[in-house]
């Protein structure tokens, strides 16, 4: 038996992707849950791998697009001089061998258009400064090493110290540890607590990965020239927060309504309560679909997905008139509306706000009208099918000089 070529495996890896990653994620849940994960510390290290790709085949867009008028020139040169000769009494060996060199030229010409075609930006580093790409491999960089500049990926894990198990491993193409600093941190933060430490050696020091460490912000991983110093600051919350419905219908975890659901608000986070109408005996709370940060609508039809560990307490509070999902923050109270279009899910939350304010604070109904018309906020957590949502927030400060009855 021989060893598989390097270029079998890289397709190996190269197209069971998810597959390897669903096979790590559930061989680390069963580390974790027969507890040989300490999470006291996650040493982070690296090293250089090999790349299959042919350093010939290297270039910008430019040295691209002017490799491929000149493959196509040669082969119309050729063409001409082939033509030129028959009525020359030539072997068939040669004329075979001249219209294969001549359908070769121009099958390389077409491959590097259609490459042109598929990748219409060229490659730039952290600082903006332009790279090569690669036609073989294009995820690769260029790392020094004792025989030179060579063609390498830069794989980098993080080890748990306790029983030195490999929690995240990447192995992008970029030729600097430091760059990929950001992207290892943020993978751990569902293994990590508040008393975890990461370690690293100086490699993966930058004034750039200082700040985003101290801001506590995210960044893409393969930006565009336009977005390499985009970022987003990270404010993670749960989409999902839900009790059963009652009756018979069992919603799946896109839908949403007066029980919860898929909420998708990105202001219930650390601190916030929320209250949840029980149509059930026994309530079945339930919830998840973890994110690090959404913009309002939730327009793309995701967020920055992660994973959480979630802290949480349950109690029961007797509302009799509570028809609508409900938060509350330190700075505001907010009624979640969801219906089939924008204007139902706004009805909803304003007249459930009416009410809280008439109930809970004992106002009639045109105080309350006077103090929504001039207080009330509202936010559009969810614009994406099957439903809409709409909150109406109140802030407690316009709330802070009338009397609570609770």
């Amino acid at each position: 038996m021989t060893a598989p070529h390097v270029t079998t495996i890289a397709h190996f890896a190269s197209t069971l992707r998810d597959d390897f990653a669903q096979v790590f994620a559930s061989v680390l849940a069963v580390c974790d849950g027969q507890v040989l994960i300490g999470r006291e510390m996650f040493a982070i290290d690296g090293v250089k791998l090999p790349s299959n790709a042919s350093t010939h085949r290297s270039g910008t867009r430019v040295e691209f697009t002017q490799r491929a008028e000149k493959l196509g020139a040669a082969a119309q040169t050729m063409l001409d001089r082939h033509r030129a000769t028959d009525a020359l009494e030539l072997g068939p060996d040669v004329a075979a061998k001249t219209t294969a060199r001549i359908a070769r030229l121009r099958q390389d010409a077409q491959q590097v258009r259609e490459w042109l075609s598929t990748h219409p930006t060229d490659r730039h580093g952290p600082t903006g400064g332009l790279r090569k790409s690669n036609r073989t491999d294009n995820e690769r960089a260029k790392m020094a090493a004792d025989k030179g500049v060579i063609q390498r990926y830069t794989g980098v894990a993080a080890v748990d110290a306790k029983h030195q198990i490999i929690v995240d491993a990447q192995a992008p193409g970029t030729g600097s540890e430091h760059e990929l600093l950001l992207s290892v941190v943020d993978a751990l933060a569902a293994l990590r607590t508040s008393d975890t430490v990461l370690t690293a050696d100086a490699g993966y020091h930058s004034e750039a990965n200082l700040v985003a460490l101290a801001a506590g912000v995210a960044r893409l991983r393969t930006p565009s020239k336009a977005l390499e110093q985009f970022t987003v600051p990270l404010r993670p919350f749960l989409g999902v927060v839900a009790v059963a419905p009652g009756g018979e219908w069992i919603p799946s975890s896109r839908e949403s309504g007066s029980y919860g659901g898929n909420l998708e608000y990105a202001q219930l986070t650390e601190g916030t309560t929320v209250y949840l109408p029980v149509s059930t005996m026994g309530a079945y709370l339930y919830l998840g679909d973890g994110h690090a940060a959404q913009g309002d609508g939730e327009l793309t039809g995701d967020a920055m997905e992660t994973s959480m560990a979630v802290t949480f307490s349950v109690s029961v509070k007797r509302w009799g008139f509570a028809r609508q999902t409900r938060a509350e923050s330190a700075e505001h109270l907010m009624s979640l509306g969801v219906g089939g279009s924008l204007d139902q899910a706004m009805r909803r939350a304003t007249t459930d706000m009416a009410q809280w304010l008439e109930s809970e604070y004992k106002l009639s109904s045109t105080d309350a009208a006077i103090v929504m018309g001039v207080s009330l906020k509202f936010d559009v957590p969810d614009v994406v099918p099957p439903g809409f949502g709409v909150v109406a927030r109140m802030p407690k400060a316009a709330l802070a000089s009338i009397r609570v009855a609770r």
